[in-house]
């Protein structure tokens, strides 16, 4: 009988101790994500992603595999910084740096199940690039009706 007892204590054990595995921080997602879209690996990004976000991850992989010319790149983070936003939502404001430039990148990182998955980034953040490629846009034009 106490062999019993004693088996089952260490199955109890066992079994707890195979699924209270270390969690993901937000922040190692937001860098194995950026990882695989780096490496073209669009369907393990998509695994880290909202369904809004993989819906997006779809359409770059299809403008990728349309130009002929693109390549594997390699992103280091120079700075990461994350921050709460709520009790399951985090931005992560990153410097970049690829083979090609440094630039700056917004990461939403948001809780489902338990994990957390890279979001697609926020809408005023979409509209402030729109508003800066038209401004960008506007005086490419003027500057050619100058010359």
């Amino acid at each position: 009988m106490r062999s019993i007892i004693y088996l089952l204590f260490v199955l109890t054990i066992s079994l707890v101790a195979c699924t209270d595995d270390p969690k993901t921080t937000s922040e190692e997602v937001v860098k194995l994500y950026q990882a695989y879209v780096d490496q073209n690996e669009f369907d393990k990004a998509r695994q880290l992603s909202t369904p809004a976000e993989a819906k997006r991850l779809q359409e770059l992989e299809q403008m990728i595999a349309a130009d002929s010319t693109a390549s594997l790149l390699y992103t280091s983070f120079e700075q990461i910084n994350c921050r709460a936003i709520s009790k399951d939502t985090v931005e992560c404001d990153c410097v970049l740096a690829d083979q090609y430039e440094t630039y700056s990148a917004l990461f939403v990182v948001v809780r489902q199940g338990g994990q957390w998955v890279i979001d697609i980034p926020r809408p005023e953040s979409v509209e402030y690039e729109n508003e800066m490629e038209s401004i960008l846009d506007s005086l490419r034009e003027e500057l050619l009706e100058e010359n």
